[in-house]
């Protein structure tokens, strides 16, 4: 417990820190927007506070392993806030579907949010397939699975039909996935 608050104390001062004077951030508004991670890349990749995203996207890793999914999204959005690459936004998209679903599972509210919840998954997606095209840091598998869990959200958004084999709808909690 003295560790984890050590580092959550270390990672608050190291966001303030990062926040003053620092090189530009991406928006959350634009994280969602490819277009936009393309054009952030290419105009900060350089000057972007690498070692503040690391430390924010392993401290959303350790997150991860506890199961706590709403502070693992948020570590991992903060990542991509700093510099905004392919693992930390899947990351950022898979930690949200497990969050969300608990939260529908829940409240037994999927009818209510499906649409919302799984419109931003899949253009997180495209926001690390994006992020791929200027850094070029995703395996070909990776990129394969992005792509793949990307068409198969789209899929469902446009059926409203769970396709077979799509990995996010299934971290999500679908009923009949």
């Amino acid at each position: 417990m003295a560790r984890l608050l050590a580092v959550s104390l270390l990672s608050a001062s190291c966001l303030s820190a990062a926040w003053a004077g620092s090189p530009p951030m991406l928006s959350q508004k634009d994280a969602t927007d490819p277009e936009a991670v393309v054009a952030w890349l290419k105009a900060n990749a350089a000057k972007a506070d690498k070692a503040a995203a690391k430390m924010a996207y392993e401290h959303g890793q350790a997150l991860k392993k506890r199961k706590d999914w709403g502070a693992a999204t948020k570590a991992f959005g903060d990542s991509t806030a700093f510099y905004p690459t392919p693992a930390a936004f899947t990351e950022v998209a898979e930690a949200q579907l497990r969050m969300l679903g608990e939260i529908r599972q829940r409240h037994r509210n999927y009818d209510q949010h499906w649409r919302r919840d799984i419109g931003e998954a899949e253009a997180t997606y495209r926001s690390a397939l994006a992020a791929d095209s200027v850094l070029r840091q995703m395996t070909a598998q990776e990129r394969q699975q992005a792509q793949q869990n990307a068409e198969c959200l789209a899929d469902y958004l446009k059926s409203a039909q769970p396709p077979r084999n799509c990995a996010p709808l299934k971290l999500y909690g679908l009923p009949g996935t």
